[in-house]
């Protein structure tokens, strides 16, 4: 007989905290007030595994998020997935709701199961003014998901120029590799989303442009030592052209199936214009050459014909007068 009390009992629980769902999800302001005055729990769950704050969260019900923080929802309760009420928020790109929730005390950085944060959530769902918002709270650009996904990844995927933008302008490392060793850039490419693309070159030559030099694959010391040129600028130079390229190689095996000809000619302009720029700066070299430097201009030359660019890099370079076939 107690059992079966117990059972009614808590029957009646799962069908009130169902109702409270409902009235949070519509934004039902006064049958929330009414039912949590009725005594309903505002961390009961619904047949789905989600609290009233996840549906109003999710449906950016900013009273319903209110009433029910006001009345103790846990704001870092978490959906089946792991997701809490401000991954729900920022779905849907709930600016309001964010605010309340962060306001509340949100963690910004609290994951999914899945290792997503907020900010992968906002970023890949385009929503700018959320991106902003988490930013400003402290989210981490460079957070990974479980696969190595950042948002600056998800933005890119799903052609949001926009976030891709702002998070680069935000310092989001556009170098950044997921577990699997592709880029944003690579993601863009993929889907064909040449603005996007472009708009991630042109932070990758910023970002090589402004980086230490590093260690050349080729003597280029020794190429510098005879007229003077930086040993630092060459070295940067044919550092990115080789990176570049073989980031290029890889984004035309993607996109052979897809055909995407305008991806395949700023992929082509992308690592020209760096080839040429390397190019230049060991034109600034006069002969004679000594037979160290003779060796180190061979060894370039190698590197060059080993690309699908070699045609296009040896015209420069017979332009220039530099390296001679």
């Amino acid at each position: 007989m107690l059992r079966g009390a117990g059972g009614q009992a808590d029957a009646e629980r799962k069908r009130i905290a169902e109702f409270l769902c409902r009235a949070a999800e519509k934004g039902d302001v006064e049958e929330v007030r009414r039912l949590i005055d009725g005594g309903a729990d505002v961390a009961a769950k619904d047949s789905d595994d989600a609290t009233a704050l996840h549906h109003a969260a999710g449906n950016g019900r900013e009273g319903a998020v209110r009433m029910l923080l006001d009345a103790g929802a846990d704001v870092g309760a978490k959906f089946i997935d792991g997701c809490t009420a401000l991954h729900s928020a920022v779905v849907d790109g709930a600016e309001g709701v964010v605010m309340i929730l962060l306001g509340a005390g949100a963690d910004v950085a609290a994951r999914t199961d899945a290792g997503e944060t907020a900010l992968h959530f906002a970023a890949g769902g385009g929503h700018e003014g959320v991106v902003t918002i988490l930013r400003d709270a402290g989210a981490d650009l460079g957070a990974k998901t479980a696969h190595g996904w950042t948002a600056l990844h998800l933005a890119a995927q799903n052609c949001h120029e926009r976030v891709v933008k702002f998070l680069l302008d935000a310092g989001a490392d556009v170098a950044a590799k997921n577990y699997a060793g592709k880029t944003a850039l690579d993601f863009a490419a993929l889907g064909g989303h040449a603005v996007v693309a472009r708009v991630l070159r042109d932070a990758e030559a910023a970002q090589a442009a402004s980086a230490p030099a590093g260690v050349a694959e080729v003597p280029v010391a020794a190429l510098s030592a005879h007229a003077g040129a930086p040993a630092a600028s060459i070295a940067r130079g044919w550092e990115d052209a080789d990176r570049r390229t073989e980031k290029t190689l890889d984004l035309a095996k993607m996109q052979k199936e897809k055909g995407n000809a305008e991806y395949k000619e700023l992929s082509y302009a992308t690592a020209a214009e760096a080839y040429s720029r390397a190019i230049r700066l060991t034109a600034m070299l006069k002969p004679p050459l000594s037979g160290e430097q003779q060796a180190a201009t061979r060894a370039l030359k190698r590197a060059c014909l080993v690309h699908t660019l070699h045609l296009y890099i040896r015209q420069c370079m017979d332009q220039m007068g530099f390296l001679k076939s």
